[in-house]
């Protein structure tokens, strides 16, 4: 079979798009990149929670390095690695992030958020703590 000249193919949408929501006046597609985004904003607006790496999360693209999306059956799954603060209630901190990923990505979307994995792997003490917020 020729190939046609001019022509391109099309970049595999399933894994650009979450889905297209088809509305009265036409379709909406939402990128998981927009997913990522919120999640890795969501984490940095709870306390005691930080990049594993040490620092403070970078707005801009702290979600590319430590959340994974992945769309089945047109429900979210996210799952990000942290590092949580010393002394705080690990469990709680975890479904504090849990609940504001969840909370966030469903409203921003309106897409049904099946589940959120957080793996802490790190603990950070107060100091460093500190020291992240502060610069």
């Amino acid at each position: 079979m020729a190939e046609r000249k001019g022509r391109t193919q099309k970049p595999d949408r399933e894994d650009e798009l979450t889905q297209e929501v088809t509305e009265g006046t036409g379709a909406v597609s939402i990128s998981k990149d927009v997913i990522t985004t919120i999640a890795g904003l969501a984490a940095s607006e709870i306390d005691g929670v930080l990049p594993p790496k040490g620092g403070a999360f970078k707005k801009a693209d702290a979600a590319k390095r430590l959340v994974d999306t992945t769309i089945e059956g047109g429900e979210v799954k996210v799952s990000m690695k942290i590092a949580a603060e010393y002394g705080r209630s690990l469990r709680t901190v975890a479904e504090e992030l849990q609940e504001r990923i969840k909370a966030d990505v469903e409203r921003m979307t309106g897409l049904a958020v099946r589940t959120v994995d957080i793996e802490i792997v790190r603990l950070v003490f107060a100091d460093e703590a500190e020291e992240a917020l502060e610069n």
